[in-house]
């Protein structure tokens, strides 16, 4: 009997599938397990992150900090003003991001919340929760704060990229 040259785990991994019905099932349940033992780990992983972000913060911000969203309202105006609609909020949000698409529009409620456009750049991961944000001045329209989901630090990053991957969207429609 020789010796083979590579370690047992690597035999592991080498699919085999035996006759009988037992060890069929058998073979068919290790083999599975292995080859999507990787994809269990990085949904669980990516889960742990979403629902307890709080367990791996001070990990991350140890190694990168993280952007703080600014408080941010409207100019209440100092006679009766009247407000931008939703439409120029968006136009004047895409003129920052050309490139983007509108993913969400948060409108606002009081007399001091800003608008707050939520866009898809071309090559963000998401496209439902995207991370390029621009805030609208209600009264003037005029741009009070932007985040580009690539000008951010790495721990948000890795954050952004948690959503993505734990529901597939990073790997694209396979």
């Amino acid at each position: 009997v020789s010796q083979s040259r590579y370690p047992k785990l690597f035999k592991r991994l080498v699919p085999r599938i035996r006759f009988g019905r037992s060890k069929l099932i058998y073979d068919l349940h290790a083999q599975t397990g292995v080859y999507f033992s990787f994809f269990i780990a990085l949904i669980a992983v990516t889960g742990i992150g979403l629902a307890t972000p709080q367990w791996i913060d001070p990990i991350v911000n140890m190694i990168s900090h993280r952007w703080e969203a600014p408080v941010l309202q409207s100019a209440a105006p100092t006679e009766v003003a009247e407000k931008i609609g939703a439409d120029r909020a968006i136009k004047v949000a895409l003129q920052i991001y050309p490139k983007a698409s509108v993913r969400w529009l948060q409108a606002p409620v009081t007399s001091t919340d800003v608008y707050m456009v939520r866009l898809k750049q071309p090559g963000e991961l998401s496209d439902r929760f995207p991370k390029t944000y621009v805030w609208v001045d209600q009264y003037s329209g005029a741009v009070i704060s932007t985040r580009d989901a690539f000008a951010v630090p790495a721990g948000d990053k890795f954050f952004d990229c948690l959503h993505p991957i734990h529901n597939g969207e990073a790997l694209g429609a396979p």
